[in-house]
């Protein structure tokens, strides 16, 4: 459900929430670790995080880099699980495995990762 109703000094944070939610959803049904069974260490956290004409990029703890462009669609690299996931329009997931991903016949994917990719290389050591 979507909390409607906040304090306003909450926007920003749960503004961040729903920008992860494919990458909770993915990281908890993937790994399968109820959240009592980790430890602080294992929390996931933003590392550095950009806003282009295009999209938002996050890096996070975890070695996951997520993509959130403002169609709405979503590129997320895990460099831990050599995947890509894409998220289309309609919500509908895609995964690839890592190596493969500019050999896929989805073209719409493809565009916006080599893009991510782009991004991705331009920004390293810019933490």
């Amino acid at each position: 459900s979507l909390l409607t109703e906040y304090p306003k000094e909450l926007h920003k944070k749960l503004t961040l929430i729903q920008h992860f939610k494919i990458s909770f959803e993915l990281d908890t049904k993937t790994n399968k670790i109820n959240e009592q069974g980790r430890n602080r260490d294992q929390l996931v956290y933003v590392k550095q995080w950009m806003k282009t004409k295009h999209a938002y990029f996050f890096k996070l703890s975890n070695r996951i880099a997520q993509v959130e462009f403002q169609d709405k669609t979503h590129i997320i690299l895990s460099s831990k699980g050599k995947m890509v996931t894409y998220v289309d329009k309609q919500g509908e997931h895609s995964h690839y495995p890592l190596e493969k991903d500019l050999e896929s016949p989805n073209d719409e994917m493809t565009k916006r990762l080599k893009y991510a990719n782009n991004f991705l290389k331009n920004s390293k050591g810019n933490h």
